[in-house]
């Protein structure tokens, strides 16, 4: 922040409220000066110590700031990874719902056919690296309802259905 500093001389007491009035109003800060040159050296050496003891303060705090940074910069990568992995998990469990009993949760999605035995390999193996003590359960529903459009895709045509997908 930066100030300016200015000095009044003047004579008479009329002059002194009219100039402290004026202060006042600007929100300026005042500080007594004395006239003895004794007092005014004491007060500069006072002022003097005061501002190099907060330079002090000020470096030492920009320094503390530094390494804290440079802690947290190290460190950057693997929180915004985990960040990122809570943020993916809670997403897929907003996406479940509740039985009745509340004691598990409940997934209802389309999937190919021929993708039936993967998915089951799947959940079994996410059961027992969660250490699980239900597995979970994989039950095929039949329906009217026509399912939506699925193409297999290759190595060549993924980059085309990647296009249709962003742009409906």
């Amino acid at each position: 922040m930066e100030k300016n500093v200015f000095m009044v001389f003047y004579s008479g007491e009329r002059v002194k409220n009219k100039i402290l009035k004026i202060c006042d109003a600007f929100g300026a800060n005042r500080y007594p000066f004395a006239e003895d040159c004794g007092k005014q050296a004491l007060m500069i050496s006072e002022v003097s110590g005061k501002i190099s003891e907060l330079k002090s303060t000020i470096d030492a705090g920009l320094l503390h700031r530094d390494h804290l940074l440079r802690t947290i910069g190290d460190q950057f990568e693997q929180w915004n990874l985990k960040v990122k992995k809570e943020k993916s998990i809670h997403h897929t469990l907003n996406i479940l719902s509740l039985d009745v009993t509340k004691k598990c949760l409940v997934a209802e999605a389309w999937s190919p056919v021929f993708a039936t035995k993967q998915i089951q390999d799947v959940l079994q193996r996410a059961s027992v690296d969660s250490n699980s003590q239900v597995g979970a359960i994989f039950q095929v529903l039949h329906t009217r309802e026509s399912p939506p459009t699925y193409f297999r895709t290759n190595k060549f045509t993924s980059a085309f259905q990647e296009i249709v997908d962003a742009y409906g």
